[in-house]
């Protein structure tokens, strides 16, 4: 049966957000945000995939020494997915925005503290009334995981010297496996929020949200601010 045209209105609910066609305008924006995240979360997997390659085959000072650019690589994706979620912030506190939220789910999660993280913030959506308040809870939930899980992979890749290995165990691979796991959890968590978000999000509210991506973004690469233009071509938004 086909959808009402209420139960596909934006901001009804994440999965109508999530299938739901957006503007041309937001189509672009979410496209080349999606692009880049997606862009520095592959640089970050693909090293990773090559230092645990090359450890399998008993290289150890070179799997190390591949660990500490995915150690460097890791720290630019998170800044991104950061940036990302305190431009969302901002923009729905200054402007009230309102859009749809998925509960966060501990299952998702691989590491024992993501989960205990997920699990907190689970309870708190719903004890929290306000989309506003479950809003800013899943925010600040999402800000606590990728940075908790960044910290203990970069932890483990120092347990790795530079011109050798100083700690090398099974235990310590599968801490850094469950990290990337539970990085690229978040990952999928934020491009449904963006995309909700950006169903939401009025025209004329646009370029003020790509200014506020971009400053946040200039602080961490020392560049100047510039507003992120998309290439003015349509998509289908039927693949998210």
């Amino acid at each position: 049966m086909r959808g009402t045209k209420r139960d596909s209105a934006p901001g009804i609910s994440v999965a109508a957000d999530w299938f739901g066609e957006l503007p041309g305008a937001q189509l672009q924006a979410f496209r080349g945000y999606a692009k880049e995240l997606e862009t520095a979360y592959l640089m970050f997997s693909v090293s990773l995939d090559e230092a645990i390659s090359l450890h399998e085959k008993a290289f150890l000072m070179d799997s190390s020494q591949v660990l500490i650019v995915a150690s460097a690589l890791c720290g630019r994706f998170v800044a991104l997915v950061e940036d990302m979620l305190r431009s969302q912030a901002a923009h729905c506190r200054d402007y009230g925005t309102n859009p749809s939220i998925a509960l966060l789910d501990p299952a998702d999660f691989r590491s024992p503290r993501s989960c205990r993280v997920a699990l907190r913030s689970l309870i708190c959506h719903r004890a929290l009334l306000v989309r506003e308040s479950q809003f800013r809870n899943k925010i600040q939930s999402l800000t606590s995981l990728v940075r908790r899980s960044a910290r203990d992979f970069c932890a483990r890749v120092e347990s790795f010297a530079p011109h050798g290995v100083i700690t090398d165990s099974p235990e310590l691979w599968e801490a850094m496996n469950a990290a990337h796991f539970d990085l690229n959890t978040c990952l999928r968590e934020l491009m449904v929020m963006l995309k909700c978000f950006l169903r939401v999000l009025p025209d004329v509210e646009l370029r003020s949200f790509q200014e506020t991506v971009s400053s946040n973004n200039a602080r961490h690469s020392g560049r100047p601010s510039t507003t992120v233009h998309v290439p003015a071509v349509r998509y289908s938004s039927r693949s998210y």
